[in-house]
């Protein structure tokens, strides 16, 4: 997945969207590290990065320490809720 991460940042690509689901976040981060490491990007603040956290899954305080996970532009938190049958009339 980083290599496919490596080669859309150097077609151009600046958006993101990730989720602890996917499982991206640490090939993202470091996709990232070797893109600025190798000039294709001077900063991290060109992109634009999208994650989504689902309760049960995941906190945001996991998220965080996610050691190669660079910061997020907007996080969605994602509250999954068991439906209620309304039997009333």
């Amino acid at each position: 997945m980083r290599e496919e991460i490596l080669s859309v940042i150097r077609l151009g690509c600046r958006y993101f969207d990730t989720a602890v689901f996917y499982l991206s976040e640490k090939p993202f981060g470091e996709a990232i590290a070797q893109a600025l490491n190798h000039g294709q990007m001077e900063s991290r603040d060109e992109l634009f990065i999208t994650t989504k956290l689902s309760t049960g899954r995941s906190t945001m305080t996991n998220a965080a320490r996610s050691a190669r996970f660079p910061k997020a532009n907007l996080v969605l938190a994602k509250c999954i809720a068991p439906v209620r049958s309304n039997t009333s009339p």
